[in-house]
């Protein structure tokens, strides 16, 4: 590994031990050699920190990090963005698999396509056991020439945001909101690095996603605990998930290096948007409103109680 790895691989984890061992064997085994493989440990109880301090002694390339507290699911993966140094940047999931030539040919891509700032493996799904489930499509035609095209794209078509543990051009990445600490905040990346440039997949499955019953869609079922999840800070508050969406999407065409016309068409995007989505927005701006009458009401009484109105 050179002084300045030219790939980055930032793997955020909690409590990951079942496919730990599993993922950083499949990175240390990449073909392509010059990079540097960041553990972000947010403050796991299991044997995670053992597996990857074991990884790291035995390879200079995996540098293990613990948080000194749980920063949720959105802060750990900024983090392990912003302790990496390559030019190019990729997240992995513990529980995921790369095979051997994955980040070479992504590099490939990224060397040759200055069009492109994103390069992903076509996706294969496998269970908890490592069975294969069959391929995942990513939903989307990537390739479309201008800024709000991909956008909007990005916006009102059903997806895979999985595209995302692809290969990043870490100038551009670093240029956006990364993850927001709400669910769906992938999306609303993925649309902002679509501002910057095209997507580009690649035909061979080397890329295996798992899917199991705890991964951390599947585990948090209900808002609360999603927003938990993503940030504890937030645990019990209204999680205004939509609004908290639209504002991304807004900030994504906001900071943009785009022309005027093009950020007018995502602006106008936004609106068609709200208005496809009008129904969640009023009843989250109708949620806010009862909780703050149910805090009125107990300040009335002299016994106020806590209420979900802490966080509005």
């Amino acid at each position: 590994m050179t002084a300045t790895p030219k790939v980055s691989i930032g793997l955020p984890v909690y409590n990951g031990e079942r496919y730990l061992s599993e993922a950083l064997e499949s990175l240390v085994s990449q073909t392509f050699e010059d990079l540097e493989i960041i553990v972000v440990d947010n403050c796991s109880t299991d044997r995670t920190a053992e597996i990857a301090r074991s990884f790291a002694s035995r390879d200079p390339r995996v540098r293990y990090v613990r948080n000194p507290r749980n920063i949720g699911a959105a802060g750990n993966f900024k983090r392990a963005f912003h302790l990496s140094k390559g030019m190019y940047f990729k997240w992995m999931a513990h529980d995921d698999v790369c095979l051997p030539d994955f980040v070479r040919h992504c590099v490939e891509v990224l060397d040759a396509r200055p069009d492109v700032v994103l390069a992903y493996p076509s996706p294969l799904d496998i269970d908890e056991n490592g069975s294969v489930i069959g391929p995942r499509d990513a939903g989307l035609d990537f390739t479309k020439e201008t800024p709000f095209e991909r956008f909007r794209d990005q916006m009102i078509k059903g997806h895979a945001a999985v595209v995302l543990f692809g290969l990043i051009r870490s100038r551009v990445l670093g240029r956006t909101a990364l993850h927001g600490r709400y669910p769906g905040s992938d999306r609303i990346l993925l649309a902002e690095l679509a501002l910057y440039g095209k997507f580009h997949e690649l035909p061979k499955q080397t890329f295996l996603h798992r899917e199991h019953a705890d991964r951390g869609y599947h585990a948090h079922k209900s808002p609360q605990q999603a927003i938990a999840f993503f940030d504890p800070g937030r645990s019990g508050r209204l999680p205004f998930t939509m609004w908290r969406r639209l504002g991304g999407y807004l900030g994504a065409a906001t900071r943009a290096p785009i022309g005027p016309g093009q950020r007018l068409r995502c602006y106008v995007q936004m609106g068609r948007w709200s208005v496809r989505g009008w129904r969640p927005l009023a009843d989250e701006i109708l949620s806010g409103a009862r909780a703050l009458g149910r805090r009125a009401i107990g300040a009335v009484s002299g016994a106020h109680r806590p209420s979900q109105l802490d966080d509005v």
